[in-house]
């Protein structure tokens, strides 16, 4: 290039000719450093003030007669510009990044809350997780960068899509724009293993599935929900072909559902009601159960617990408000399950009473009673769990409980108290009715303290987490959690660990004064603490 300033001389050999640009365009397309940077660094420190020489020149002429002149040199300034630009680009610390790290980064910009079947998703959304769009925005920063997103089978290997938005994202682009899309996705993460989220309706069912059971052998993990009675035919194009599928997670009303029967690294699975899939029972180790509406008996839901035996997880999510109690469970369920959770909706004790009895769990080491947000709490039943705590031997083996249900405090010390190996105590304040006050209370936490002179309630409790209403005297949390505190330091076994977070409908705050105490035995090294508000 050239220049002719007015009374000014050519503001070489800064400005880039074609030998320049093609070093400069090479260099982009690496994250190596040229040998001698020199030329670079001159570059990025000559261009403000050539820049600014430009401006002038071009203001001067803008309105004179000359505009081929003019032209030029803002053909020259912008290409001093951009070429300015370029070697800052060279010279940053993330030009120097290697690929592979640089694609690790990407996945990190990954908006992981859009790639989920939510109600919240709008069409414009759907729109754009369907295209990738934030892998294409990453595209246009350089040829270096499009490369790596496009390059990358990882970052094209995460798929969410929900036809009932189909209609509306309709008026913004067209069917086969949308089917392109995911086509593309699929063809650009090549044999990466896939995470697939589907929301399908019976218009487009068919045709969504046709196109991604071609890829049913990358299929990794699947959530499928469906408004349809029945599965897509073409699902059933997947069957036999999930050789890669390890998670599995249905909802859907479908009856005899069994394309997913052959998958050998199948190992979670989630479903709702009582139209079980066909699965490899034998080899799933974790379970989760929904109710699909109420639950009239134990059986439906139970029966996986004999279907499953080499599971070591279940949860339970059980509408227990209809159940039929004038008729007998007549259920003795065994079960090597080490970690079990319900999540029930009654307020009926004897409903929760029934469902301890028909249990026993001789290797369960974690127990968890909770209930929906919109739901009374669950009535705790001392005497069916100390049964079914004798029945299972849970003094040997459970290590964990926590409870989110309407108990007493003198009845949940009841129950406590053989649990010789419980590790973890996590207990939230929901008054109901039949127990019209917290279980947290000065009765309760008295009876916790380690005493060195006794043996003291559960003796290796290495975690205490409270959702409290803080109806209990603050010297004697601090007296409780300091005497833990020390009695795992001395053990050898520390720092004890606790949490106590306050819910809305307390009647007072946490005291400064509680709270500075504990911050100083968690300066000292003994003890982890969190706190605050909570629901």
């Amino acid at each position: 290039m050239s220049s002719e300033f007015v009374g000014a001389e050519l503001p070489s050999p800064f400005i880039p000719g074609a030998v320049e640009w093609e070093n400069l365009r090479d260099l982009m397309r690496t994250h190596r450093l040229p040998q001698d940077t020199s030329r670079l660094e001159a570059t990025i420190l000559a261009a403000p003030a050539l820049l600014k020489r430009y401006d002038i020149e071009i203001n001067q002429l803008r309105e004179g007669l000359d505009q081929e002149r003019l032209a030029r040199l803002i053909s020259e300034r912008d290409g001093l510009a951009s070429y300015t630009e370029g070697c800052r680009s060279i010279l940053s610390p993330v030009h120097r990044l290697p690929n592979e790290l640089l694609s690790e980064i990407f996945h990190c910009c990954f908006p992981s809350e859009l790639y989920r079947i939510v109600e919240r998703i709008t069409s414009v959304q759907e729109i754009d997780r369907l295209s990738h769009r934030h892998l294409l925005r990453l595209a246009q920063v350089s040829s270096r960068w499009y490369r790596i997103a496009m390059d990358t089978p990882k970052l094209w290997s995460t798929i969410a899509v929900d036809t009932s938005l189909w209609p509306v994202c309709l008026d913004r682009v067209s069917l086969e724009t949308l089917l392109n899309w995911l086509e593309l996705a699929l063809t650009r993460g090549r044999g990466h293993a896939l995470e697939l989220q589907v929301g399908v309706t019976t218009q487009y069912g068919d045709t969504l599935f046709e196109l991604l059971s071609q890829h049913a052998c990358r299929w990794q993990t699947l959530y499928i929900w469906s408004s349809s009675p029945q599965p897509s035919k073409t699902l059933s194009n997947a069957f036999g072909r999930l050789d890669r599928l390890e998670r599995l997670e249905l909802d859907v009303m479908w009856e005899n559902v069994d394309v997913f029967q052959s998958a050998p690294l199948l190992k979670e699975v989630s479903f709702p009601g009582d139209n079980l899939p066909q699965l490899p029972w034998d080899q799933i180790q974790m379970c989760t159960y929904r109710t699909s509406g109420i639950t009239h008996t134990w059986f439906s839901p139970f029966s996986l617990l004999n279907l499953a035996t080499n599971a070591t997880t279940f949860s339970f999510s059980l509408d227990l408000r209809d159940l039929d109690m004038d008729q007998p469970a007549n259920l003795d369920i065994q079960s090597n399950v080490e970690h079990l959770s319900f999540r029930l909706s009654t307020s009926n004790s004897a409903a929760v009473g029934q469902l301890l009895d028909c249990l026993t769990l001789p290797s369960l080491k974690s127990l968890s009673v909770q209930h929906p947000v919109a739901t009374a709490p669950p009535v705790w039943c001392s005497n069916n769990f100390l049964t079914l705590a004798a029945r299972s031997g849970f003094g040997q083996h459970l290590k964990r409980l926590s409870i989110h249900a309407a108990v007493e405090d003198t009845e949940l010390l009841r129950c406590l108290v053989v649990l010789l190996q419980l590790e973890e105590l996590i207990i939230v304040d929901c008054p109901s009715l039949d127990v019209g006050h917290a279980v947290v209370t000065d009765t309760f936490l008295r009876a916790l303290i380690s005493d060195f002179n006794s043996a003291p309630l559960m003796p290796k409790l290495r975690l205490l987490g409270l959702r409290s209403l803080l109806e209990f005297s603050d010297p004697l949390y601090i007296d409780l959690v300091a005497s833990r505190a020390e009695k795992l330091h001395v053990d050898g076994n520390g720092p004890f660990k606790a949490n106590l977070w306050w819910r809305p409908a307390r009647r007072r705050d946490a005291s400064v004064e509680m709270l500075d105490e504990l911050a100083q035995l968690v300066s000292k090294g003994l003890l982890i603490f969190d706190s605050g508000e909570g629901k």
